[in-house]
């Protein structure tokens, strides 16, 4: 199924020339990368972010995701970024900070390599993560990954095109098939500690709600998620022309229905950078509009909303 899967990944979205492979030295990443090379007909520019979090062990992930590359004949990109120092610095979890200088990182190997392409390794079990996180931190509706998104990363004026074409394969055929073919990885100790949300939901949360369900409901909530995101993807077209403004009309967004309104704001945010933009921030941003409502709101990462007589703005105020 894995070979298969990103076979018909590449096919329907049309992937092809010189892409990136962010590899991380895990079983996920390495894996996808084994495939894409085997496939072929691709350019593949591996890439690996050192996060500076696990000293020597994160070093030694960066020597082997090097060494595949060599071994293979392929470029390869590397970096080295404090995200802990990011994080404090910003106001951010180690989680967003982390994701936030991958994709600068990702932005600036594709100025480099001449691709906006990038090949990511999340497959179904990362997808049930994702939602039930994002359902714990306050997201609006089923929110998960989309088998291609594109994203700006902050200071950046072009956008990545991210490409999951493993998303609809557990972990455990990603697994067996790398036992399989012999191919070899990198264990992140990382995963078995408690301190991060998603590592909680995998080892504690999904586990306890299998066993309360008697049944594994994993594969059914990717459907329901794919089928909930289709339907926001067709409210998110019609607040597009909105959330692309560079300040939001009150009058305008009173008019509008409750739905549309958060897909406005909720675009409006991301599109500017604004990190950690939950049901709860976007409720937020939205009472501001209403009468009485307050004139300025303070954001994650150092943002700011406010009113000015009709009008709402957002900036960052570091």
């Amino acid at each position: 199924m894995v070979e298969q899967a990103v076979r018909k990944f590449l096919e329907g979205n049309e992937v092809g020339g010189r892409v990136l492979v962010a590899v991380s030295g895990g079983v996920d990443s390495v894996v996808l990368l084994e495939v894409l090379r085997r496939v072929g007909g691709l350019g593949l520019v591996v890439c690996h972010l050192d996060h500076g979090l696990r000293g020597e062990a994160s070093r030694g992930d960066a020597a082997f995701v090097r060494g595949l590359a060599e071994r293979w004949g392929m470029r390869f990109m590397g970096g080295v970024v404090d995200v802990g120092m990011e994080a404090k610095s910003g106001g951010l979890s180690l989680e967003e900070a982390g994701r936030e200088a991958r994709h600068r990182f990702l932005a600036g190997c594709g100025r480099r390599a001449g691709t906006r392409t990038v090949m990511l390794g999340h497959h179904a079990d990362d997808q049930v993560e994702t939602v039930l996180a994002n359902l714990v931190r306050g997201s609006s509706g089923l929110r998960g990954m989309r088998g291609v998104s594109e994203v700006v990363p902050r200071g950046c004026r072009k956008a990545l095109r991210l490409c999951r074409p493993l998303l609809e394969v557990p972990r455990g055929e990603i697994e067996a098939w790398a036992k399989r073919e012999g191919i070899g990885y990198r264990e992140d100790g990382t995963n078995a500690e408690r301190e991060f949300l998603r590592n909680r939901m995998r080892h504690d949360v999904i586990p306890a709600m299998v066993a309360a369900a008697g049944r594994d409901f994993r594969a059914a909530l990717c459907r329901a998620v794919a089928m909930a995101m289709e339907d926001g993807e067709l409210l998110d077209g019609m607040a597009a022309e909105m959330a692309a403004k560079e300040e939001l009309g009150v009058r305008e967004l009173r008019e509008m229905a409750g739905a549309l309104q958060r897909r406005v704001v909720y675009g409006w945010l991301r599109r500017r950078g604004v990190p950690g933009c939950g049901a709860e921030t976007v409720m937020r941003v939205l009472a501001m509009a209403e009468p009485g409502g307050a004139a300025r709101v303070e954001l994650a990462g150092g943002w700011r909303a406010g009113r000015t007589a009709q009008r709402l703005w957002v900036r960052s105020e570091k």
